[in-house]
């Protein structure tokens, strides 16, 4: 058998290339990226303290792998060296037991979700040297022209909370399952990413901004002491499942610049039974509103409530092919329309009358005429 060397000597090149994941300690194992450095994962789920080293094998440690503590629920604390420049999505997913975490000034990017399920996490604290990232009084941002609110923590102390001057934008999931918060003034906001409160189970009132277009996906999805939301004026959309398990969401305030209800947006919201839709709406989706579930978790049509809506209406449209009680009210302009017509048609009918009246007339001097000429006639003969 003849062993082809070149053949051999390229596989092994392309090897040494990949990068493959490599065990230095018990602790972290590592993956070389592109440039030479290592991106770590923790490898011990019981750790309690992570001493994350600078250098593995003589590699600088430049960043927190995807997933690194994913699951590190008895992690209390970490120390995160400055030659870290980047903490991936999901780094610090459920690590209950973190309570507190300081960035360094060297860390340029944060992934997604990065402190998602840290439900003990208290305060985010960045180095004032950073000049990507920033915090005020233990909340993440990212730096910028308009400034993005990257995570509240979720345990954070304090009922209420006030979007300051300069934030612009919510991260999506930034407000996730903060059970302390009571409240919370978003005026300053322009936009709020999906998810953004799900989970705030004690949230109670909500201050939305007032040209806000939009809400994605289930923004404000389970929290259960919500009872009011007064939507924005220049509202347009609500997202997929956006109050979905509001169970004490009495009375929603919807704006006539409405266009769009997501797919289950109001699903599960049992104690909103006196809805009025505006004639804006033009798409509902399924089980969009009006809907929680029954004894076997069935979807079914909520006892006792009505939708108020517009004769001819998609609200109309939806109540009618969903089997839910509706009051329809005929539009003004739909009256006015009636209004106009019934004008038409009575200046139409005198018009007509008139005519008829004018042409009798004629005919009946038609036959005056028609009498004298005769009666002329006779006495000229």
């Amino acid at each position: 058998m003849k062993i082809n060397i070149g053949m051999i000597l390229s596989c092994a090149a392309v090897l040494l290339l990949m990068p493959l994941p490599c065990r230095a300690q018990e602790t972290f194992s590592y993956t070389l990226l592109e440039d030479g450095t290592a991106s770590v994962v923790c490898e011990d789920k019981s750790i309690v303290q992570a001493d994350i080293p600078s250098t593995l094998d003589g590699y600088p440690v430049t960043e927190l792998a995807e997933s690194c503590f994913s699951g590190c629920d008895a992690l209390e604390t970490v120390n995160i060296p400055d030659t870290v420049t980047s903490i991936q999505s999901y780094a610090f997913e459920q690590c209950v037991m973190l309570s507190e975490i300081d960035i360094p000034a060297s860390v340029t990017e944060i992934g997604d979700f990065a402190f998602e399920g840290c439900l003990g996490l208290e305060c985010i604290s960045v180095d004032a040297d950073s000049e990507n990232y920033s915090d005020q009084n233990g909340v993440l941002f990212k730096n910028g022209e308009s400034m993005v609110l990257m995570r509240y923590p979720q345990a954070m102390e304090g009922d209420s909370y006030c979007i300051p001057d300069g934030c612009g934008t919510l991260a999506p999931w930034s407000f996730t399952d903060c059970t302390k918060l009571n409240s919370i003034d978003l005026t300053g906001a322009e936009a709020i990413g999906a998810d953004a409160f799900m989970g705030c189970t004690a949230l109670e009132s909500v201050t939305f901004p007032e040209h806000l277009t939009e809400l994605i996906g289930a923004a404000f999805a389970n929290c259960g002491e919500l009872r009011k939301a007064e939507l924005p004026e220049d509202l347009t959309s609500i997202g997929d499942r956006c109050f979905y398990g509001c169970v004490n969401l009495r009375e929603v305030s919807f704006p006539d610049t409405l266009t769009s209800i997501g797919e289950r947006a109001f699903f599960g919201c049992r104690e909103l039974k006196e809805i009025t839709l505006p004639v804006s709406v033009e798409e509902i989706g399924e089980y969009g509103i009006g809907y929680s579930v029954d004894q076997n978790g069935d979807p079914a049509v909520i006892d006792g409530v009505k939708l108020n809506v517009d004769f001819s209406s998609k609200a109309y449209s939806y109540a009618r092919k969903n089997g839910i009680p509706f009051h329809a009210e005929i539009p003004k302009y739909f009256i006015t329309m009636i209004l106009v017509c019934i004008l038409l048609v009575s200046l139409l009918v005198v018009g007509i009358v008139t005519e008829r009246k004018r042409r009798m007339a004629e005919k009946e001097q038609e036959k005056y005429v028609a009498k004298q000429n005769k009666r002329n006639d006779k006495k000229q003969k």
